[in-house]
Order: structure tokens, then C-alpha cells, then sequence
């Protein structure tokens, strides 16, 4: 739990320390998460990462390479991130929208994925910092990112989240 605590300061820390460089380079990029389920239940897959400037929760994924296709670059990121495999006829597109975040402004591909059972994931030590499996319900403005939020508004069709 020490250690746990000892890298959420460090990424917190590491985070606003280079921000502004982060400004510069990520600024209108184009970023990837996926909404992963349970079949015939109401649990999502969310993360923590360690280098993330507040304990919210999110979708897998991440920011695309130079010229990567964003299904490609979220299949990468989910192996490399939580180590699942997922195929892309897996995958549906949810949604895209241009997000502002943290300073940030990207557009923002979101897509889903229904899985059936529990499967084992690996996470990235230094990109993670937990994953847990969550009832949607149960997801806030106070403990998930609002692109989060707005997913699962679009894949639920429920409205309750937002408040």
C-alpha cells in the first residue's frame, strides 16, 4: 500500500513538473479508450494511472502515434496497458468527440468491447496504478472522468450519470 501511495505522489508530482511540455506536444492529438464489459452484466473496466494529475477513474487506452489508425493504436494500447488481446471484430466504434481536459484539447475515439467472463489482465507497472471491474451505476463526476461518463451515458443510454 506504501508503495502504491509512494507512486501516485511521484506521478502526481511528475505529472505538473512537465505539463508544460506536454501542453506543447499533445495539444489537439488524437487519443483512444475503450469501454470494456461484462456480457449480461453492468460491469465496466476502469484504470488508474499512476502519472495522472487526480484519482479518477478511466477507460483504457491512450494517445495515437504519428499517423496510427485509432482502432490499431487502441488494440496496441489495451495489450500493452492491461495485456488483453482483444481482436478487432471485438471492437464497435462508440463515439468520437473533441475533449477538454486538464489544459488538453484532442479528439477523442471511444469504442467498446463485450467480453464474456472475467479475463485475466497484467498491468503496465508504470503506466497503471489499478484496474478494477465497476458497476456503471456506481460511476460519478466525483470519482470518473467525464469522457467516462459521457461513454457510458451513449452506451447505456442513461442520463443519471451526469449528475
Amino acid at each position: 500500500k506504501t508503495m502504491k501511495w509512494l507512486w501516485r505522489v511521484t506521478g502526481w508530482l511528475a505529472w505538473w513538473c512537465a505539463w508544460p511540455a506536454m501542453w506543447l506536444y499533445l495539444r489537439d492529438s488524437q487519443r483512444t479508450r475503450v469501454l470494456l464489459s461484462r456480457k449480461g452484466g453492468s460491469d465496466v473496466l476502469v484504470v488508474k494511472g499512476w502519472l495522472s494529475a487526480n484519482d479518477r477513474w478511466e477507460f483504457p487506452g491512450v494517445g495515437l502515434h504519428k499517423g496510427e489508425a485509432p482502432l490499431h493504436g487502441l488494440l496496441r494500447e489495451v495489450r500493452e496497458e492491461i495485456g488483453l488481446e482483444l481482436e478487432p471484430k471485438q471492437v464497435q466504434p462508440l463515439m468520437t468527440s473533441q475533449v477538454k481536459s486538464k489544459g488538453f484539447r484532442f479528439n477523442l475515439h471511444i469504442y467498446t468491447a463485450s467480453l464474456s467472463g472475467t479475463p485475466t489482465l497484467k498491468l503496465q507497472r508504470f503506466e497503471i496504478a489499478s484496474a478494477e471491474w465497476v458497476d456503471y451505476h456506481n460511476l460519478t463526476v466525483s470519482n470518473a472522468e467525464p469522457d467516462v461518463l459521457l461513454a457510458v451515458q451513449a452506451w447505456s443510454g442513461s442520463s443519471a450519470l451526469l449528475q
